[in-house]
């Protein structure tokens, strides 16, 4: 089991403080949250983690200013648990500007990354009329290494994702059935893809911010040969006020697998230099380069070896 120190750190991350912002009216509720943000004791090992990682990507001229960024964007995603469930339509109207609009109906695939602060984006497809159904890893308790309130608060985000789209998360594992009927019966699926490469699954080589990334070849390849469109999204957030900015992008229909990839890969890149602080696996960009470094250290010895 996790030490008491640490379960409690995640109970006040991930419950607490956003908890509290979500019982305030917004204006009030984002601006306790810039405070908190403001805290180095924060999300302390992500943050540094994910600043390294960010920096792989493109220089940052204001560290301290970056890590409250990136500690903001956290806590407004767990916050959004909270407001998804307690605040209406209304709401949403009032604190997010859309551009861009859904298709009017199903199927179609809908598409981004872990970037922003995206929850609200279900709750407005299911509004428009849409069945969205979200692709996740299945949860493994084992994964949460002791940690009981993390695995509590992962399946209670589970369950505030089909709340928000209005339909049965699909879990990954033997998922491509699933996704075939869903989109057969007129769904919405949508996914992320800014996964770091599998070794154990097929991928597809493009770049992401001008560097070889491997990205995963299953979903592209059914994307294909279900035939239905591809719109990708993303929401992100005013640092300032708390707005948030829902873009959807135009739909298109991919010509191949490596289409597809190349496609949502030049969507990523646009996000990543809009705002590498929005980026959640940033943190994770050793794994996500992997390829370009591998290539990188091969070119390097071959030129040594010449």
């Amino acid at each position: 089991m996790a030490p008491t120190s640490s379960r409690m750190r995640t109970l006040r991350e991930t419950v607490l403080l956003p908890a509290l912002a979500a019982a305030l009216p917004w204006a009030w509720g984002f601006g306790l949250l810039r405070k908190f943000a403001a805290s180095d004791d924060l999300y302390p090992e992500l943050t540094e983690t994910a600043c390294n990682g960010a920096m792989m990507v493109s220089p940052i001229s204001d560290i301290r200013e970056w890590k409250q960024r990136y500690r903001l964007i956290r806590l407004v995603d767990h916050c959004d648990m909270f407001l998804v469930r307690t605040r209406t339509w209304r709401w949403f109207r009032k604190h997010v500007n859309v551009d861009g609009a859904w298709p009017k109906s199903g199927p179609f695939i809908a598409m981004t990354f872990h970037w922003g602060a995206g929850l609200w984006s279900l709750a407005d497809m299911h509004s428009a009329g849409l069945s969205a159904r979200f692709l996740s890893a299945r949860l493994d308790k084992s994964q949460f290494h002791g940690d009981w309130v993390a695995h509590t608060y992962a399946r209670c985000r589970n369950r505030t994702v089909e709340s928000a789209g209005g339909a049965p998360v699909i879990y990954i594992g033997g998922a491509t059935q699933a996704i075939r009927l869903a989109l057969a019966e007129g769904h919405v699926v949508v996914a992320l893809y800014d996964i770091p490469a599998s070794q154990t699954h097929a991928t597809l080589l493009t770049k992401v911010c001008d560097r070889l990334v491997e990205l995963p070849a299953g979903l592209a390849n059914l994307a294909v040969a279900s035939g239905v469109p591809i719109v990708p999204f993303a929401m992100g957030l005013d640092y300032q006020s708390g707005r948030r900015r829902l873009k959807i992008e135009d739909s298109f229909l991919p010509a191949s697998a490596q289409d597809f990839a190349d496609r949502l890969a030049a969507s990523l890149t646009r996000l990543i230099r809009q705002d590498t602080s929005a980026w959640h696996f940033s943190g994770y960009a050793p794994e996500f380069f992997a390829a370009d470094t591998a290539a990188s250290a091969a070119a390097l010895n071959s030129t040594s070896s010449a």
